[in-house]
């Protein structure tokens, strides 16, 4: 002779997540940060931040002449 019995058990369950750095947006399907968010502030020295899909080598800043990096941060 047998009989059934049942236990309820609660797992926890975690997921990572990622926080982009500012300047940058997570684009759905890809891994990590890929997408330029384009904020106020997010380029020096008078250059200007260019949509994602002109971006080359990640620089996403337009710089002045004389300025360079990523957010035109190097030069002068």
């Amino acid at each position: 002779m047998y009989y059934r019995t049942y236990k309820n058990v609660n797992r926890t369950t975690r997921h990572t997540t990622a926080k982009c750095c500012a300047g940058w947006m997570h684009v759905p399907g890809q891994e990590g940060c890929q997408r330029a968010n384009c904020t106020p502030d997010l380029c020096h020295n008078g250059g200007y931040c260019q949509p994602d899909k002109l971006v080359t080598k990640n620089e996403i800043c337009h710089c002045p002449l004389g300025f360079q990096g990523a957010r035109c941060q190097y030069g002068g």
